[in-house]
This record gives structure tokens, sequence and C-alpha cells, in this order.
């Protein structure tokens, strides 16, 4: 269809007349980065964009171009950039040292927070990544039972883990990526997202072998249902199996004790990070007292788990989170996210229907995702995988080029630092989008 293909050139030609100075620097980094870039996710085709600073809700990059973001750097500024509260907080702790390397009072006085907030939590371990948390929730949840299986649901990411980076993309049975050996997988189950009665037959199959079971309660944009959780729950309960939630995007953004406080069925493990750093790298395996027990370093070699990390309890990291924290205490900034992602999807809704453009928006607190090619919301990442995904990214490209971004194909986060004239602002340059039909691809 030549009108669909002059469509995408239309919007790669003006994304690159808007950005010389990304395509220069790009093109400098491919010399010196495989692919140009130091994260596989970011980037995207022609180019990546390339940032210069960034304050409260908005993004500026090198050419000058300003952004309502709605990336919010891989969903960690949650608080908004250069909040000033956490840059403060750390600028005021380096100077006494950017890293000790042993115990100082912020990490006790972060991990009490942690514990007040989050329903679940009566120990806290820190760590400096999401993957990290979730690589030492497995050795947890395996030293606790002393098993070795971990299942694990079809579409869920839980980071760079070998043994996990299997059933994150469609056809949801094989390897998302090169250099990971078969025997990876041996001690992995991918179960169905939100289908109880076939997940329970495959974990009673596995059940004097199975250690753990970790899913993301929220996943992208899509919910585990309720009854799917308390059936987990009792599952897990049943076997002897610890239950992990992977709340590293949904804690604390969802609510202040995140997607768990909203469900009412609580884990054993809940895995933190992204919004509890405001912008530094952390993770955190929170939990039980019981289960979490076996990381006491007294205990003998036999019932004792081993984590390490040399910039665990980083002194800026845990100033910011104890910034973050005190800001999100009361709740109020995640209520502020969910109504105006409430209404950014209702205004979206309107502008697809009025223009006739077959897609689903759905929306779960601050978290808002558009599928194009669906009559309803999917249940789970299958379903989601039968939507136009290619024009979703080009959706997101031709947003871009308006000065709204959403890194191409991903879901979009609002933050508490958007505000009313943001949205206002967003749907006014998606009517453009979609009027002249930028995003068919």
């Amino acid at each position: 269809m030549p009108e669909i293909a002059a469509a995408a050139a239309d919007v790669e030609a003006l994304y690159r007349a808007r950005t010389p100075g990304s395509a220069r620097l790009y093109a400098e980094a491919l010399k010196v980065l495989p692919g140009g870039v130091t994260h596989s996710n970011r980037y995207w085709a022609p180019y990546p964009l390339h940032i210069d600073h960034a304050s409260g809700s908005r993004l500026t990059d090198v050419d000058g171009n300003e952004y309502i973001d709605y990336g919010v750097a891989n969903g960690t500024m949650f608080i908004g950039h250069a909040n000033a509260k956490v840059t403060d907080a750390v600028s005021a702790v380096l100077r006494r040292g950017s890293h000790f390397g042993m115990s100082h009072e912020l990490i006790g006085k972060l991990a009490a927070k942690v514990v007040e907030m989050v329903p679940s939590a009566e120990q806290v371990r820190f760590t400096n990544s999401g993957t990290e948390a979730v690589a030492h929730s497995l050795r947890i949840a395996r030293g606790y039972t002393g098993r070795s299986k971990i299942a694990r649901f079809e579409g869920t990411f839980h980071g760079v883990i070998d043994s996990l980076h299997i059933g994150f993309r469609s056809p949801f049975n094989r390897s998302d990526c090169s250099g990971i050996p078969p025997g990876a997988y041996a001690d992995t189950l991918v179960c169905p997202y939100n289908d109880l009665e076939r997940t329970a037959a495959i974990l009673r199959r596995h059940g004097g072998e199975l250690a753990g079971v970790i899913l993301e309660p929220i996943s992208g944009v899509i919910a585990a249902e309720q009854a799917f959780l308390r059936g987990l729950r009792s599952i897990c309960d049943e076997l002897g199996a610890v239950l992990i939630y992977d709340e590293i995007v949904t804690g604390f953004r969802m609510a202040r004790g995140g997607a768990q406080e909203l469900a009412g069925v609580l884990p054993d493990l809940t895995l933190l990070g992204k919004v509890l750093g405001g912008g530094f790298p952390v993770g955190a395996v929170a939990g039980r007292r019981g289960v979490m027990d076996v990381l006491d370093p007294k205990r003998p070699p036999e019932t004792r788990v081993e984590i390490f990390g040399t910039y665990s309890g980083n002194v800026a990291a845990m100033a910011a989170g104890l910034a973050v924290l005190a800001q999100l205490d009361d709740g109020q900034p995640q209520r502020h996210a969910a109504r105006l992602g409430a209404r950014l999807a209702v205004g979206m809704r309107d502008i697809f229907a009025r223009h006739g453009e077959q897609a689903v928006v759905n929306q779960i607190g601050c978290l808002v995702q558009v599928y194009f090619g669906l009559d309803k919301a999917p249940r789970d990442h299958r379903e989601e995988a039968r939507s136009n995904t290619a024009r979703r990214r080009l959706y997101h490209m031709a947003l871009i080029t308006q000065g709204v971004f959403c890194k191409p194909g991903s879901e979009g986060r609002v933050s508490a630092a958007h505000t009313d004239a943001d949205i206002d602002e967003t749907l006014n340059c998606l009517e453009y989008v979609i009027a002249r039909g930028m995003h068919r691809a």
C-alpha cells in the first residue's frame, strides 16, 4: 500500500529533520558501543534520541526539542526529573563520601521505610538493580525450600537472568536472545498468565520440586486478576513454594504499597527498584521474616543464602530513596498520576473513535497502552501479541515528532510531575497525528 509506506517515510524524514544532533552523536557512538547504545531497549530505528537535560515532566534533546515525557527513564522517574528534594538530599550526603562499602545509618532508615509502606515486607536486602533483585530472590526461594524449579509467566519481564529469559516475547516457547545455553531453562516452568486452571496443573505436576512462583501483578498494562492471584497464593501455600511479586515497575507507583496494596493478595517476597531510587541505581528484595532469614550471615553454610553487591546500599541511592518515599508516603502523588492517566485514556479513546480507528486503550492507574487492531483489552500477552505492534511503534514515532515522548512500542507512564496542561497538550498532538494518518504503517 503506497500511501502507508509514504506515511512511514514522512514520519522518519520529519524525525531526522528535527534531530540532526542525535543522528551525529549516534554515528559517533556506533564506533565504540555495540549498536550505538548501552542498553538494548534504548535503540529504535533510525536512531535513538540523545537527551541534554530533563526537568519535571519534560525532556530536552541535544537539538533543543522539548518533549512531554511518558517514558520517565525506563519508569524510574515517577517523582519527576531533577526533583529538588532528591537532588538536595543526594548533594548533601555526597559531601560525606560517595561510597563507604560498609554499613551506615541510611540503609536501615530506608529499609524501615520500605517495611512501613509495603504490606508484605518485614525485612529488606538492597541490591544495585532490579535484575539483581530478581536473581537474589530465586536463590532465596531455593535456599528456603531446598527445591530448584521456578515458575514464571508468558510475556512478563524479570530482567536478563539466563534462566528467566524465556517466554518474554511471542511465541513464548523459546529463548528471547542468543548466548543462553539450553540447560539454563532446565528448572524453569513457563505458565499462562491469568489462566489459573492450566497454571495450577503445571505447578502441581512439579509440586515436590517447586521453589517459587514469580510474576508481575501488573505486566505492562495487563493486570493479574484478583482470583488468579488468590489462586496462586493458595497453591503456593499448598505446595510450600515461595510466591514472588516482581514490583520493580509497580512498587510505590500504583499506590503507597504498590500493586499488592490494590490487589489485596500478599506475596512472600517483593522485588523493588525503579521508583525507589529516584534516578539512582537501586533494587531491593523485601519479604516475610521467615523467608528472608536465610540471608542471615550468622547461619551455617548449609542453611545460609549468600548474596553480594559492592555498591549495594550506596549512600547516594539510599539518600535518594528516602527523599522519594517521603514524598510518596501519603499516596497523593500516586492518586494524582492515576487521575491524569484516566484523563489521558479517555481522551485517547475519544480521538480514536472519532477517526474510526480500531484501537483499544487500556489504563491502570498511571499506566496507559494502546492496542491497534483489537476490539477488547487483552487479558494476557498472547492476546496482546495479536495487536498491530508495528502500527503502535510508528504511532509513537509520529508523536515524538510532535513533542510527546514514549519509547516506541512501550506503554506510557504518567508521573507525579505531569500536569493537566501536559495531558491537554498530549491529546492535541495525538489528534494531529491520528487525523493525518501519520501512524499508519
